[in-house]
């Protein structure tokens, strides 16, 4: 597998084994947003408790849109 792939494999499962119910969002958004901010090719704009990021100019760009929450257990 190569090394691209076990990164983006790795910081998925970091994201889906995040607490994330309804209504507490805000802390998954911190955290997610301290790891984050330390991207060098991104400009991250926070409302709230959603994100966007805004890729470099020629960059290869990758949209993943969604909601931090879920129901609850």
């Amino acid at each position: 597998m190569s090394e691209l792939k076990e990164s983006l494999i790795s910081k998925l499962e970091w994201l889906v084994d995040q607490k994330s119910v309804t209504r507490e969002e805000k802390t998954l958004c911190d955290l997610l947003s301290a790891k984050l901010e330390t991207l060098q090719k991104f400009k991250l704009h926070r409302w709230r408790d959603g994100l966007i990021l805004y890729p470099e100019k020629g960059s290869v760009q990758l949209i993943l849109a969604g909601h931090l929450d879920t129901v609850p257990p």
